[in-house]
């Protein structure tokens, strides 16, 4: 049988809870709102990182679809979107403002469960739009392709990221609360979908063999039709029908990606890939990574370069980057595997290459 292909979207430390509002079926039905293409989604988790993939077959259409648009026509359909994002985006920020500084201990059980719903109804509106430009990036690498089109969309992933980061604030001190009240570790309460967590508070209860299976190994997917969590041998069976794409495993002394933010340093490198990893990093140092988000910007301030395997010219690293003035190269195959704690490199962010010296 041949497998199906994934096209691999980014590879990120978080787990089902946070990856959830990402690819919940809400989200792709507004992306099918508003582009009259479902796209399908197939993420597996494995070592605390989340493989984040769409299905190869259903991306081919929607790329179709855009490139039979001309150059004016490429710019109002991405401003379309752009526009949907930032009329919806005023619920989400209302959510962030209202529960930034909420004491969750003194809240009842039914107003937790009114915080996780709410987040349910309001974050999954605006994740889609994100991944849009994620896919121009995949599709349009280099930095002269549609850079009016990737300048457009791309303030809007930004927009979302910074918002995202303070949500994300908002998810851990609400999970901490409900698993508190549930004895449950919040490390585990990361591995419930939000409608799990809510039936926490109902006096339902995920087993703990269940929970323990997840961390191992599970995969969150819509390809059986509702988005959905597997883990254990049902996982197993269900990725035997995909290719599943996975970092570099190639060690190369020369590599090449994307340069975001011209310049050239050398330096000593430090890989940062989960969070448990923030405290090693130390000033002056080159910045490693898979991917990064907002919660990595105390460690970019301090890097003197910042080097990341996948992302393209929207993604966070990119922007923030050249808000920071650093040396930035993103999109570098095989550079997890390639270098180690304390390899001393050349980084030449105006060609995009990272040379072992």
């Amino acid at each position: 049988m041949k497998k199906k292909s994934l096209q691999l979207l980014g590879v990120w430390n978080e787990l089902p809870f946070s990856v959830w509002v990402w690819h919940c079926d809400a989200a792709k039905k507004h992306f099918y709102d508003l582009t009259s293409r479902y796209v399908h989604t197939f993420i597996y988790t494995k070592d605390e990182l989340s493989y984040q993939c769409f299905l190869t077959d259903t991306l081919e259409l929607l790329k179709s679809d855009f490139e039979r648009l001309k150059s004016r026509e490429q710019m109002r359909y991405v401003g379309r979107i752009t526009k949907d994002y930032y009329k919806r985006v005023k619920p989400f920020e209302r959510y962030i403002n209202k529960y930034r500084a909420a004491r969750f201990r003194s809240f009842t059980d039914a107003q937790l469960i009114r915080a996780v719903r709410e987040m349910v109804r309001v974050f999954p509106p605006l994740t889609m739009q994100a991944w849009y430009s994620v896919l121009i990036d995949i599709w349009y690498p280099s930095s002269e392709q549609r850079v009016s089109v990737k300048r457009v969309i791309g303030g809007s992933r930004d927009h979302l990221g910074r918002l995202h980061a303070h949500s994300a604030k908002i998810d851990d001190v609400l999970l901490r609360e409900i698993g508190r009240r549930s004895h449950q570790n919040l490390h585990g309460m990361y591995y419930l979908f939000p409608e799990e967590v809510i039936q926490i508070l109902e006096g339902k209860h995920v087993s703990d063999v269940v929970l323990q299976q997840r961390m191992k190994f599970c995969v969150t997917t819509d390809t059986r039709g509702r988005y959905s969590i597997y883990s254990g041998a049902v996982a197993k069976k269900v990725v035997q029908r995909y290719d599943l794409p996975k970092q570099g495993s190639k060690k190369q002394n020369v590599l090449r990606g994307v340069p975001a933010n011209p310049g050239t340093v050398r330096g000593r490198v430090r890989k940062v890939v989960l969070n448990s990893e923030f405290g090693k990093f130390k000033h002056g140092e080159i910045l490693v990574t898979l991917q990064t988000m907002v919660h990595y910007l105390p460690l970019m301030k301090k890097s003197k370069a910042i080097l990341t395997e996948f992302g393209g010219l929207t993604s966070h690293a990119a922007i923030v980057s050249r808000e920071l003035g650093k040396p930035c190269i993103v999109g570098i195959s095989n550079l997890i595997a390639s270098l180690k704690d304390g390899d001393r490199v050349e980084v030449d962010a105006e060609r995009g290459i990272v040379r072992k010296i």
